[in-house]
């Protein structure tokens, strides 16, 4: 899964890139994995990859006041909720990338290609047994009544 997601961001980014030196992704995203992402990207394509990091709302209000003259080239979040509202404030443009559409599921992308889902999150439940049954637990609001 380590190898499908490099490969796939890999390819991602270099389409994003279309021969450019730099490649600016702008991210809300805080993980040290990403850094040897993008500098495995940049040994296999010679294009060096500038981060820009900030909160996601910031990020977002900076594209709309960047507008077409934005050097962002990705949008990386930390929720499809924040995809969606950069896709509605018509900051993000579509790609058409078989590689992509064979690759990521249908429920972990846009329909019409304006973002790519390339990691999930798991929000888990843990609780101790002995003194809370699991049929106590089928709703967030029951959580209270423990």
């Amino acid at each position: 899964m380590k190898a499908l997601f490099l490969y796939t961001l890999s390819l991602f980014l270099f389409c994003s890139a279309s021969l450019a030196d730099t490649l600016t992704i702008y991210s809300y995203r805080h993980y040290e994995s990403d850094v040897l992402l993008f500098d495995k990207f940049t040994e296999q394509t010679g294009i060096e990859v500038e981060v820009v990091k900030s909160k996601a709302g910031a990020l977002l209000e900076r594209l709309k006041a960047e507008g077409d003259k934005t050097p962002a080239d990705i949008l990386i979040t930390s929720d499809a909720g924040r995809l969606h509202q950069a896709r509605e404030a018509g900051v993000l443009q579509p790609i058409q990338s078989p590689f992509l559409e064979q690759r990521v599921p249908a429920n972990l992308r846009d329909p019409e290609g304006y973002w790519f889902g390339f990691t999930q999150r798991a929000r888990v439940l843990v609780y101790a047994p002995d003194r809370v049954s699991e049929d106590e637990l089928s709703t967030y609001e029951d959580l209270g009544d423990c």
